[in-house]
Parts: structure tokens; sequence; C-alpha cells
């Protein structure tokens, strides 16, 4: 789900800079110097999620160093603290989540669930380990990851509805791999293509969860970018409601740093 890899990986395969201008082809923090810093990013759309770090590096391109982040959904709010060491090729972070979810709470051990249980909702911590990487390909790029996460405080007897994955977990364990690919448009400021998601790791037997759908980032302006994906079930050992299947995300991205020119629009 994460698009923000293919903002990261634009320049792998655009060609020479251009002036700012709506539809911008070259990333603005590849240009950037390796220093000390703070930055951030904000993303509004079907989650509002704030994010800040500091290390030393390229900010938003190569950088390695500490970041935290708040997220809130229509379904939980999250808040986590990471270790990010972040190389294009592979991107690598480890870091503790507290997750809040608003109605949902712990679900019965069965084999199959029709819908999710609701009430007071239920708070649980994580340890989360994530990895990506990219590939440039003839025309586009090819993406993978791996999230994996581990539920701290499982509920006796009960799985949980992993509100950050979209999946139901038998605990401890849960995750999900992702591959995907994307054609290079606009001079490499438009990134579109698809991917699908499998969840390898649920704890659970049956059928196991694949999801497939469209991937996009757009390079908007050199801070500004548009940022989504949907992947939809077409294998599931549960029968969820629309929202819960679903694993979607479209969300306009700003980001920034210190000693960076103030942001430049046309």
């Amino acid at each position: 789900m994460r698009a923000l890899a293919l903002l990261a990986a634009g320049l792998l395969v655009a060609g020479p800079g251009a002036p700012a201008r709506a539809d911008e082809p070259q990333d603005h923090w590849e240009a950037g110097e390796a220093r000390w810093f703070l930055a951030g990013r904000a993303d509004l759309g079907t989650v509002e999620h704030l994010a800040l770090s500091a290390g030393w590096g390229r900010p938003h391109w190569l950088w390695g160093g500490i970041e935290a982040h708040g997220v809130a959904g229509l379904d939980f709010g999250a808040a986590s603290a990471n270790l990010r060491l972040a190389l294009l090729a592979v991107d690598l972070w480890a870091g503790l989540r507290s997750t809040r979810a608003w109605s949902h709470v712990p679900l019965p051990q069965v084999a199959r669930h029709e819908s999710l249980p609701k009430g007071g909702g239920m708070t649980y911590a994580t340890l989360d380990l994530f990895a990506s990487g990219l590939l440039p390909t003839p025309g586009g790029l090819a993406l993978w990851e791996v999230n994996t996460v581990r539920i701290l405080d499982p509920p006796a007897g009960a799985q949980v509805y992993e509100e950050w994955l979209r999946m139901v977990c038998a605990q401890p364990w849960c995750g999900v791999a992702r591959l995907a690919w994307v054609v290079r448009l606009r001079e490499g400021a438009l990134h579109l293509g698809a991917g699908a998601e499998w969840a390898f790791l649920d704890g659970r037997g049956g059928a196991d969860l694949i999801r497939v759908g469209p991937v996009l980032s757009w390079r908007l302006w050199p801070h500004l970018a548009l940022q989504g994906a949907v992947y939809w079930p077409v294998s599931d050992p549960d029968r969820l409601g629309f929202l819960d299947r679903v694993n979607a995300v479209m969300v306009l991205s700003f980001t920034l740093a210190t000693a960076d020119p103030p942001p430049r629009f046309p």
C-alpha cells in the first residue's frame, strides 16, 4: 500500500530536471544535500497522517534516523515511534505502535468471520517490522514490500482485526507481502500500475487472503503529491463488510524539511 515508495523512486528512471510546474518530473528531495535535519510530512485523505523525523542524509530520500507518526482513520487512531534506514533500493524500519480501534473488539476463534463485532473498541500494542524496495524496469518500476506485525498484548483466546494491515490475525504474528509494477508517465511525474498483496502470516487456516488492485503516485508540485492504492480481495477466508475487506488509501501528501527553500508552486 505504500505508494510513497513510488515518489522516492521516480528519479531513478526520470530524465533531466525541469523547472517547477504542475506535474513535477524531478523529485525535489533527490537534489538536496546530505545533512542533519528535521522533517515533516502531512497526509490528508482517506486517513489523516502526520509524520515527524530527525536524522542525517537527504530528507525524504536517502537518510537514517528516527521518526514519529500519528494516524487517524474512520475506524482507528494510532501513534508510533520508529528507527528507519531509507536507502531506496531497501527501506527498513522497525518500531512500536499503539493502536486504538474506535469500535472493533476482539473476535472469537473461528475459521470464518461474516462480520466484525463492535462495541466499546479496544487498544493494542505492536512491534512493527517493515521492509520495501524497488527495481527500475523498462518503462517503469517494480516494487516489493513486506510488513510484519507482532501483537504484544493479544487478548486471550481471541483473534484481532489488525487495523493497519486491514486483516484478521490469530496472535501473535501477522504480515503482508506486496508486489506491484507501475509505468512511468508524464516524464516521471506520474506512476500508474497494479499490484497484489498476500497475507502470508496470519496464523489462520483455510483460504489465503489475496488482494489486487491499482496503484498511483502523481507528483503535482515539488512538495505536493497525490498517492493511493486500492486492493480488493480475490481470495478471502472471511466475508466481511466492504470497508473491512478492502485495503485502500488515497491521500494528498505535503513534505518539508529544515534548511530547505520555501515550497514552490507555479
